[in-house]
């Protein structure tokens, strides 16, 4: 029996417990990333940019609304390199919007990868992929951590042998094996 259920108590029907009404949920969020182009509003009046704001949970990173709604969050150099301002009107913009919100997502997913334990590039993009990112965005995220010494294959090969040599007191041939795994020749 559970709460709200109608019984039957001595021939008589009684409700035993009727659950207080809860408020509405909100509004779910809206972001391109996550909505087809299918689902999009299309209607007649154009969609405009009404605001780009400092992501609440992402230092650096700047939520895009658009008709009051959140669209997608970017970087400042992908808010400059399409020329978002408030008040433009994003028809024709919206393929290159989700393009960068996706770029940007797989970045970020590859900064996580990276924060929890170092990684090869080969590694890194391997994980990725089978995560479910498209592998064209996958190469454009490690080739930005490449660019910005933030992944750097000699540096994980060095600490992955002194590591393996060291403390698990491998043999020369194991660490290379472990290394040749992990993509790195």
């Amino acid at each position: 029996m559970g709460p709200g259920i109608p019984t039957e108590t001595r021939g008589r029907s009684s409700v035993l417990f009727s659950p207080p009404a809860r408020p509405a949920p909100p509004a779910p969020r809206r972001s391109l990333v996550a909505a087809r182009s299918t689902d999009l509003d299309m209607s007649d009046s154009p969609s405009r940019i009404t605001a780009i704001v400092a992501a609440a949970r992402h230092p650096g990173r700047f939520d895009i609304l658009v008709d009051e709604v959140s669209y997608a969050v970017l970087l400042l150099d992908a808010i400059e390199r399409l020329e978002l301002t408030v008040g433009r009107d994003i028809a024709g913009l919206e393929a290159r919007i989700a393009d960068e919100a996706a770029a940007l997502k797989v970045y970020d997913r590859a900064m996580s990868m990276l924060a929890f334990r170092a990684r090869s590039s080969v590694e890194l993009a391997r994980g990725l992929v089978r995560k479910g990112e498209p592998k064209a965005l996958v190469e454009r995220a490690v080739g930005r951590l490449l660019e910005q010494g933030l992944l750097d294959d000699a540096a994980f090969a060095q600490s992955f042998t002194r590591a393996r040599v060291l403390g698990a007191r491998q043999s020369k041939r194991r660490v290379q094996q472990g290394l040749a795994r992990r993509g790195v020749p």
